[in-house]
């Protein structure tokens, strides 16, 4: 959801999954987060691990768009047909794709990892992906779950703060606090919501590993890595 500037509710678009999940269940997480720029799309997650997942993926600098629910065709050794659904397809800078299965480790068993290897050859060869990665609890890393769930927070823009960050950030040379460059804003938090928007569009990177806070130490970048207009025609194409 986006509020605009006359006072107007934008919702966002509606989930491009070639399947829905179902939101009621009884054995597991379910939800639908929100991710994109402006009022944002709609994105269904079948665990909380894939939610998380996909929200890391949406603020790594390396990802331009990412669509879950990805249904793709595959046979067995009998010639038979079958569709399966990767949980997220994320195409990177570079154009080239990979999918996602987000498993809690009990379940990645060596028969769930020989099927899906089947699957990602025959998703390959037909230049469908590049490439397919297993992804459990294990997998994530605290800190970047933590600081995409906080500039997930942060998303909704505030034109005048984040006119005067852009401003500010302008003329940086070398590491600054974020503290410091809050001051040069004069808005308070809401001069650091809009730093952290900037963190988000790739306009300002962390110079030194760890949380996210007001008093992380940031550079600017050389050029912005995130789009953050939303697509309204998703560039990914998947063959049946």
């Amino acid at each position: 959801m986006q509020i605009l500037p006359n006072g107007d509710i934008q919702l966002p678009a509606l989930s491009i999954a070639d399947r829905d999940v179902p939101l009621a269940s009884k054995g597991h997480f379910s939800g639908h987060v929100v991710i994109g720029g402006g009022a944002g799309r709609i994105t269904q997650t079948e665990s909380h691990l894939e939610m998380n997942g996909i929200l890391c993926l949406h603020y790594r600098p390396d990802v331009r768009e990412i669509r879950e629910q990805v249904r793709f065709d595959w046979f067995d050794e009998n010639g038979e047909v079958f569709s399966h659904y990767f949980d997220c397809v994320a195409v990177h800078q570079d154009g080239t794709k990979t999918a996602f299965a987000f498993k809690a480790a009990r379940f990645a068993t060596p028969k769930f990892l020989r099927k899906l290897g089947i699957i990602r050859a025959q998703a390959v060869a037909l230049k469908v992906i590049d490439d397919v990665r297993v992804v459990t609890e294990q997998d994530l890393d605290p800190t970047e779950v933590h600081n995409a769930w906080l500039l997930h927070g942060m998303r909704h823009p505030d034109p005048e703060a984040d006119a005067r960050a852009a401003e500010v950030v302008e003329d940086i040379r070398g590491i600054k606090g974020l503290d410091q460059l809050s001051r040069e804003i004069g808005l308070g938090a809401r001069g650091t919501r809009a730093l952290f928007r900037l963190i988000a569009a790739g306009r300002l990177q962390q110079a030194e590993l760890g949380r996210l806070s007001p008093e992380i130490r940031v550079t600017c970048s050389a050029a912005p890595a995130n789009d953050p207009v939303l697509l309204e025609d998703p560039t990914i194409e998947f063959a049946a």
